[in-house]
């Protein structure tokens, strides 16, 4: 029907209601008014299905309520809002939200919810969605747990776990309506802001109260467990769900084979792997990578390589990231001629290397004595990405030579020189041996390091737990007249919070 007014403009939807409604009495009549009256919310229905969002607002506010003087149904209204919000289309929805209000109707639950969900979405308003549950109290209707849930998500999405779990915890003393989603949304805001002690804490709080924990309170553990290194809860917690019965996918799985080959536990790994099979969940070739690095962690290559092979032989066909594993794998081994090898074959098999491809080879030749291999393939290579100078640095300082690897850091030629060295830097930052040597052979030389440097080393050693050597640079930086910026205190905080060490730091 609306496609047909559109291919039409002589045909108009609204004249159609018109005459559907023509002459019919309400009291007489009164199962041809509710079809009609169906109709109405199908078709404003039809018209958010397909975006026109111009369309349904006017549809229900000024056709069918000023034309008939008919009330829109609030399930369309609120499906309205929904939508939009879906959209990003926030300003849009609390206008049909009030317009909702202005004609009469009288909003539900999921009406006050979707609107909460909707201000949640930008951190700005916020502070409006206290109006919203004051209006639902004038309005004599208690907040059911879906109101709660979407207002403690919102505030977790922002960065605000601390007050969502706080406002979780009033909700619980006070017996409203909280159930496991609310907990789910507290645990992955705090996993996303790096507290995993803090999400932990709401999942034992959580278990305190009877909840059951579902795949989104686990996901986000997991997850969160797999970031921070620590192999052996993420193990732990697998055991767990597998007890729960839970569904467990093939990424889940994949990210549990990952800490238990970090674990050196790559039997229990292939164990895993055969479990998944029996299960009938489909393999898929980052199961098989993830198991080849774990038999590259622990030194054993030939069992890597022939699981390399019985992947191509069920059918997979190894991508740049399968190679990359297994070059790096040889590399470790002193295998450097396997490693040739395997990228004539890969380069026959229409597999193109990438910059972790160059990286490797780069830092491999370096870690085996052969630096001047490593040095022709870096000069052949080098316009490809800023990566391969970091790559190049890093196997100067594998070769103990440091002051090579200061004359390349200094001769970095792109548009913007100083950006590419903070980026060489900002690498080398995962190995903070060798970041700092560079960085103390740089102050040695009486190069001059800005705040942006000491605060990507501080940033290395916070995130390696080394807060003693964080907090020395930190006073190092302030001695010789640089003064931290908003960027190196968002770096120290949350470290300020957890120990004394930087108690200090924020006094100004």
């Amino acid at each position: 029907m609306i496609f047909h007014s559109k291919q039409n403009p002589s045909f108009e939807i609204h004249d159609l209601f018109e005459k559907l409604l023509e002459g019919v009495d309400v009291v007489e009549n009164k199962k041809h008014y509710l079809a009609i009256l169906r109709a109405f919310d199908v078709f404003a229905k039809a018209c958010v299905g397909l975006n026109m969002f111009d369309g349904a607002f006017d549809f229900l506010f000024h056709f069918q309520v000023t034309r008939f003087e008919i009330l829109p149904s609030i399930v369309a209204c609120n499906f309205l809002i929904n939508r939009l919000i879906q959209h990003d289309k926030v300003k849009m929805a609390l206008e049909v939200y009030k317009e909702i209000k202005r004609v009469g109707l009288c909003p539900n639950h999921h009406t006050y919810a979707i609107v909460i969900k909707g201000l949640c979405k930008n951190s700005d308003d916020l502070k409006h969605v206290e109006y919203v549950f004051d209006e639902m109290e004038e309005a004599g209707v208690t907040p059911n747990s879906y109101c709660y849930a979407a207002y403690i998500e919102g505030l977790c999405k922002n960065n605000m776990s601390d007050v969502g779990y706080k406002l979780l915890e009033r909700c619980r003393a006070s017996n409203a309506p909280i159930e496991v989603y609310a907990y789910a949304a507290a645990i992955r805001g705090f996993c996303n802001e790096m507290k995993l002690d803090k999400a932990e804490d709401v999942f034992y709080d959580m278990k305190s109260w009877g909840l059951v924990p579902d795949f989104h309170v686990y996901s986000p553990l997991t997850r969160g467990y797999c970031e921070t290194g620590k192999d052996s809860e993420v193990v732990d917690l697998f055991k767990e769900i597998k007890q729960s019965c839970l569904f467990l996918d093939g990424v889940a799985y994949n990210i549990v084979l990952d800490s238990l080959c970090k674990l050196g536990k790559v039997d229990d790994a292939v164990s895993t792997l055969e479990e998944l099979t029996s299960m009938n969940i489909d393999l898929d070739i980052k199961h098989y990578t993830t198991l080849i690095n774990g038999y590259c962690l622990q030194g054993k290559t030939v069992e890597a390589q022939c699981l390399f092979k019985e992947m191509e032989e069920k059918g997979f066909k190894p991508d740049v990231v399968a190679y990359n594993v297994l070059a790096a794998g040889l590399f470790r081994k002193d295998l450097d001629s396997e490693v040739i090898d395997l990228l004539i074959y890969m380069d026959s098999q229409g597999v193109k290397p990438n910059s972790t491809t160059h990286k490797i080879i780069i830092e491999g030749y370096c870690s085996v004595g052969k630096v001047g291999e490593a040095e022709a393939y870096f000069n052949r290579m080098k316009n490809e990405s800023v990566e391969l100078y970091t790559a190049m640095v890093n196997g100067y300082c594998e070769a103990n030579l440091i002051e090579k690897s200061y004359d390349l850091f200094l001769s970095c030629q792109t548009k913007d020189i100083f950006q590419q060295k903070v980026l060489v830097l900002r690498n080398l930052a995962w190995n903070m041996e060798r970041a700092r040597s560079l960085f103390d052979f740089f102050i040695g030389r009486g190069f001059t390091l800005g705040v942006v440097t000491y605060t990507v080393m501080i940033k290395g050693y916070c995130r390696m737990n080394c807060l003693q050597e964080a907090y020395d640079l930190f006073q190092d930086m302030k001695r010789r007249g640089i003064q931290p910026n908003v960027v190196t205190y968002t770096v120290l905080l949350p470290w300020e919070i957890k120990t004394s060490i930087f108690e200090n730091a924020f006094l100004f």
